[in-house]
């Protein structure tokens, strides 16, 4: 289904397309470690990690775990897959380690990636049971964008939001193959 905005969020000014936002302070290609890429941006400012066109295997869920950060791919060129058997979602914007945040995170935005998911035995990841296997799960975040998004095959939610999530923006996306819900 495609995601044309949320109705009921509160009005926020327009947000930059992809394409014409922030400038890249580092950019990552196919085979990269994507992990260490994030966790390297420059600290107590915002930044922006560019991945170039091309198909990123993950073994593992990638983790933003702190402020002003943005991930931003070319479209649908750009393509981040979990590995086959992984019980893991794909992406954690929050704090994953605690099944309740210990702080919320802010002003993250994720765009023009296609992300797919798998379908996993189970519903939750095993080394932490709170947390489902759903491709993108915004813990505790406040004012998060994830814009013009392709997402499909999730075992659970494509999209979860939980813990106090506010603000959040969903944007020129397309959800699909999900197991349970797609949003």
């Amino acid at each position: 289904a495609l995601l044309a905005g949320c109705a009921a969020m509160p009005a926020r000014a327009a947000a930059k397309p992809a394409e014409q936002a922030t400038p890249c302070t580092r950019t990552a290609v196919p085979g990269d470690d994507l992990q260490a890429a994030i966790d390297g941006l420059p600290a107590q400012r915002r930044a922006t990690l560019c991945l170039q066109s091309g198909h990123y295997e993950l073994a593992g869920l990638l983790a933003i775990r702190r402020d002003g950060i943005t991930l931003r791919g070319t479209g649908t060129d750009t393509v981040l897959q979990l590995r086959d058997g992984v019980q893991q979602p794909l992406l954690v914007i929050g704090d994953y380690a605690n099944e309740v945040p210990s702080a919320p995170i802010r002003n993250v935005v994720v765009g023009n990636l296609h992300l797919i998911g798998n379908h996993a035995a189970h519903e939750f990841m095993p080394e932490h049971p709170y947390l489902s296997n759903s491709a993108v799960v915004v813990r505790g975040g406040h004012d998060v964008d994830l814009r013009q998004l392709v997402v499909e095959r999730c075992r659970s939610a494509c999209l979860l939001s939980e813990r106090d999530t506010q603000g959040l923006a969903i944007t020129d996306s397309d959800v699909s193959g999900a197991t349970w819900d797609g949003v």
